[in-house]
């Protein structure tokens, strides 16, 4: 019932955006779904190393105020660490990004127990560079488990740049990062080089990703996180 549960969420999100347009104005709704051949999480390790599947809904509200739904799976549909159900409250502008996360891992909705909240802020200046977007950042994040906090909550501290050419209905988008990493759920901390990108087409309503990436190698200490990449496609809805 749990593992059907994760499935029934992506779907009515899907055709929620597909049915209820929304005419409030000032208000957005966006759908996303991928299909990776491995999870890779942003704090470098390998939840799950078989293929999975993402969707996710995005509400944008007046004042930059948004929530988010994210779901994750894996494809055999058996228990994992593929499952994971995100709820997403934050608020961006002006550059800024901030918000908290609750992440309800493998054991949905049983209860707190190993569960973890993510509090995070970002900063980021966008420039224009001939038909380039870039944007370097800097952010903060801390990760609070409710197994153990003393031994499993860690930081996340670090920067980056994300770049983005637009060719007409065509974008290219890339994104790298680096970043010192707390003990996450017990393991070493280091410095992890993460990167990810993504080719998309805008089609209408639907915007295709034919080809998307994420990648994370420890470049210090870290010794637990090793190299992981992972391959998928997807698509948007909404925006």
């Amino acid at each position: 019932m749990r593992i059907r549960f994760a499935t029934l969420v992506a779907l009515f999100l899907f055709v929620l955006v597909l049915v209820a347009p929304v005419s409030a104005q000032g208000v957005g709704v966006k759908f996303n779904f991928e299909a990776m051949s491995s999870y890779v999480a942003p704090v470098g390790l390998e939840p799950h190393d078989g293929t999975v599947a993402w969707s996710d809904l995005t509400v944008s509200l007046p004042r930059g105020f948004y929530a988010n739904l994210w779901g994750s799976t894996g494809t055999d549909f058996k228990p994992n660490g593929g499952r994971e159900i995100d709820w997403t409250g934050g608020w961006s502008g002006k550059g800024i990004d901030v918000g908290v996360a609750w992440f309800d891992f493998d054991t949905l909705f049983s209860g707190r127990k190993g569960d973890v909240w993510r509090f995070y802020s970002k900063y980021s200046r966008e420039y224009v560079v001939r038909r380039v977007k870039l944007a370097p950042y800097g952010k903060a994040e801390y990760f609070y488990s409710t197994r153990s906090p003393s031994e499993n909550s860690a930081h996340l501290i670090g920067g980056g740049m994300s770049s983005e050419l637009a060719l007409s209905r065509l974008t290219l988008a890339l994104g790298t990062d680096v970043s010192h990493v707390g003990h996450v759920f017990g393991n070493s901390a280091g410095v992890l080089w993460q990167m990810n990108g993504r080719v998309s087409v805008k089609v209408k309503r639907v915007t295709l990703n034919p080809f998307i990436f994420k990648s994370s190698v420890p470049i210090r200490g870290a010794e637990e996180h090793k190299r992981h990449f992972s391959f998928g496609a997807g698509f948007s809805i909404g925006g």
